[in-house]
């Protein structure tokens, strides 16, 4: 019987957890993914700068996907995912559990938070919030900082290098630097 209840509450919460998840998805606001693809050329771009050693927050992290699928092959990476969901905050730190270089992710507003120490910045996020989060970058970034996009691009801010994953404009990757 003591089993029964047991296998009933592990049930139940995984069902209430996969709830959420699709509650989230539907609800909770506009959620990029950066595909695995992008990931492993973004940490060689990473790899080929010298920045594995380098303070990243990913803003608009989402459920933390980019910053594990980094870490993989950027370990000495120290990452920061922020995001404005409770929920995909939530399955950022749980997921960030199981990984040996454990992530910080934190629910905050993007535009509120303190980059002034980062050393570089990651964002893929929708178009219209682009000319806002380039002018906190150009105010608040310190020089030499790095800020990549993935797919999306700054309105004025002219890239330092462009990475082509494929034949589509839209699968670009845009480097940028903090002077």
């Amino acid at each position: 019987m003591g089993i029964l209840y047991f296998l009933i509450i592990i049930i139940s919460l995984i069902i209430l957890g996969f709830l959420v998840y699709v509650w989230d998805d539907l609800f909770g606001g506009e959620d990029y993914a950066t595909s695995k693809s992008t990931i492993k050329k973004i940490s060689e771009i990473i790899l080929a700068h010298g920045a594995e050693n380098y303070l990243l927050y990913d803003l608009g992290s989402s459920r933390g996907g980019f910053l594990l699928g980094l870490l993989d092959t950027c370990p000495n990476l120290q990452t920061v995912g922020i995001d404005n969901s409770s929920v995909r905050t939530f399955i950022a730190r749980l997921r960030g559990l199981l990984h040996k270089n454990k992530p910080k992710n934190f629910k905050a507003d993007l535009f509120s938070i303190d980059i002034s120490k980062v050393d570089m910045v990651y964002a893929y996020l929708p178009r219209p919030m682009l000319p806002a989060l380039e002018e906190k970058l150009r105010k608040e970034l310190k020089s030499g900082a790095l800020a990549i996009t993935s797919r999306v691009f700054f309105p004025t801010w002219i890239p330092i290098a462009t990475f082509a994953k494929n034949s589509s404009k839209e699968e670009d990757i845009f480097l940028y630097k903090k002077i």
